[in-house]
Formats: C-alpha cells, sequence, structure tokens
C-alpha cells in the first residue's frame, strides 16, 4: 500500500513538472492560434511565405565583381499585411563592421553588397546598402496586404572575397561563388521577420523557394552549379 501511494504521489509531482516547463510565448501563441500543432505536424491555420526567384548573375575575372539582377514573385500567405521586407545577404558577413563569431584575416573583409537599384511593384526606392549588415529591413510606401504577391526588382554587385571559404576567390582563376544573390528573409508564423545576423556561426535558413538561374562567365571558364542545367548545348562543348 505504501509503495502505490509513494508512486501515485511521484506520478502526480511528474505530471505537475511537466505541465510546468517553460515554453517561449511566441511558440505558444503559434499554438494558441492553430498554425502549429502539439504532434509536431503543421496546424490546421499553418502557412508559409514563398518567392519565385529569376536571378542573372555575372562574374567578372578581371575585377573579382559579381554582379547581377534579379526579380522576385513574393508571395504574403500570412495572415498579415507586410509593411517592410527584410532583405537577407548573407556575404555581408565579409564587411567589417558585420558580427563575427572570431576574428578574420584582411583577406577575408570586402566592401560588401552594394544595391544599384530596388524595385517594388514598379515604384523605385532609395536603399542606401553601405551600412546593411547581413539582414535588413526596407520600409514599404504601401504594405504587402495578406494573401497578395509582390514583384521585387533587384540589381546589385559585390567583390569575392580574396580568403575563400563558404564563398571567395580560391586561386586567382577559381572562384566559389555561393550565397551570391540578395533574397527575402523568412517570414513565419512565431517570429515574423528573422532578424538574426549571420555571424559564421549563428545560421540561417530560407522559404520554400522556386529558383531559376541564368549565369554569365569568361568563354573560357568552367561553370559549375546545381540544379537542371537547362541548356546545355547552347554553352557547353563537352
Amino acid at each position: 500500500m505504501k509503495r502505490l501511494v509513494l508512486g501515485l504521489l511521484l506520478l502526480a509531482s511528474w505530471q505537475f513538472s511537466a505541465q510546468e516547463l517553460y515554453m517561449p510565448r511566441n511558440i505558444k501563441k503559434a499554438y494558441e492560434n492553430g498554425t502549429r500543432d502539439l504532434s509536431g505536424a503543421p496546424g490546421k491555420n499553418y502557412w508559409q511565405n514563398k518567392g519565385i526567384y529569376n536571378v542573372e548573375v555575372k562574374v567578372d575575372a578581371g575585377s573579382k565583381m559579381v554582379s547581377g539582377k534579379e526579380t522576385i514573385v513574393y508571395s504574403n500567405n500570412s495572415p498579415n499585411d507586410l509593411n517592410e521586407l527584410a532583405i537577407r545577404f548573407v556575404n555581408n558577413l565579409h564587411k567589417p563592421q558585420s558580427p563575427r563569431s572570431g576574428t578574420v584575416s584582411k583577406d577575408f573583409l570586402s566592401s560588401g553588397l552594394h544595391i544599384k537599384s530596388f524595385v517594388v511593384n514598379g515604384e523605385k526606392y532609395t536603399v542606401d546598402s553601405d551600412d546593411w549588415g547581413t539582414v535588413e529591413k526596407v520600409k514599404l510606401n504601401s504594405a504587402l496586404k495578406t494573401k497578395t504577391k509582390a514583384e521585387i526588382k533587384i540589381e546589385w554587385e559585390y567583390p569575392l572575397s580574396v580568403q575563400s571559404g563558404r564563398e571567395g576567390q580560391i586561386d586567382p582563376e577559381t572562384f566559389y561563388v555561393a550565397y551570391s544573390f540578395p533574397r527575402v528573409s523568412v517570414y513565419d508564423d512565431y517570429n515574423g521577420w528573422d532578424m538574426l545576423p549571420h555571424s559564421d556561426r549563428q545560421e540561417f535558413y530560407n522559404d520554400f523557394n522556386d529558383y531559376n538561374f541564368a549565369i554569365t562567365a569568361p568563354k573560357n571558364f568552367v561553370v559549375w552549379s546545381t540544379g537542371d542545367f537547362l541548356n546545355p548545348d547552347a554553352v557547353s562543348s563537352t
């Protein structure tokens, strides 16, 4: 009988402790809103935003500059009107003023992303990217309404880091052109905009987007990339 009573007391104590486990308020709110489910499955009200990207990238082997332009059709599937867009460019990790997880050499550093043009739904914005880190917000003149889409056009350029790691110059004629274009950061159901900077340890993630790329490189260079190669006969001699 004593063992039974003790067992019941331990069970009651365990249940009380389990009920008192801390849950962050934003996660709790997501459960309450039905976007998440305690089973781990998406909730009945779950949503994700999405971008369809058409990106043209050019690599100048002489100046070691990467330039490009892109059009993003961004779907706001959230229940909220968005008054701003968060733009993420991971390679701004190379800028001297960006937060990093450790020390770097001078060959790691560069001037980072320069945005030449930024247009939303045909309206041109004046964007000063000189002081941008790896993620920054652009305030919209007109809110992106819930369940609508926006067309975002960006022209940009940045120098390849001399030191190669996640990207950069492996040698004077071999380039690792990764994370090479600005993208819309994640807007989700429990954090809103993902504004956490990439620090080389503090990582990042993306929406499930669709990407189409056109890459221009010098004629005597070989381009390696992931994805489906759509025009091999036009550009490859092998």
